[in-house]
């Protein structure tokens, strides 16, 4: 686990194949058609754990992915008890691995493929905070986008791998959208 700069992050992305728009702090795919689907929270909220986990296509026969990477886009939309906790939080696990940096300074946090319980951890906290956040593997071939509107948009850059979310997914009741 290795958190990243804005620039490292971006890097990264790019090099795994997605398109970075630095300003706006989103990614898409460089090319051709995408598709995508919705997902609402989980409720109730004891779910998020296995939520996330439903998220990541582990390495195994649904991916060749060695590494992920989360990008922290926005934070502290919310109160600032709400946002500290957070925050707190996020610094605890960074300190587990002797890294003291805030989302303001490495807003990126990169897992290689022994790292899928670290990845699942770091992801709730998006999700529980209400953070916009990317969940990138490198393989390139999806990315998720948890809003803090409350929302994950799943993109695929393959029906393959769309049709794959979808029915890794389909407990959690994913809802189809045209882009």
């Amino acid at each position: 686990m290795r958190s990243l700069t804005k620039d490292e992050s971006c890097d990264w992305l790019r090099k795994a194949s997605f398109s970075v728009d630095e300003g706006r702090r989103t990614i898409s795919f460089p090319d051709g058609k995408q598709y995508a689907f919705l997902l609402s929270l989980p409720s109730p909220i004891y779910r998020v754990s296995n939520f996330a986990n439903s998220l990541i296509l582990h390495k195994d026969k649904s991916s060749t992915s060695s590494e992920s990477l989360i990008w922290l886009t926005d934070w502290g939309l919310w109160n600032e008890v709400h946002e500290k906790t957070g925050q707190f939080m996020l610094q605890q696990i960074r300190r587990t691995h002797e890294d003291t940096a805030s989302a303001a300074e490495k807003p990126g946090q990169q897992f290689d493929v022994s790292e899928e319980v670290a990845l699942q951890s770091f992801f709730i906290l998006p999700i529980l905070f209400s953070w916009d956040a990317y969940l990138a593997p490198q393989n390139g071939e999806y990315f998720v986008f948890n809003s803090h509107d409350e929302f994950l948009r799943v993109v695929s850059r393959s029906v393959q791998t769309h049709e794959t979310l979808m029915e890794k997914l389909k407990d959690w009741n994913p809802k189809q959208i045209l882009d």
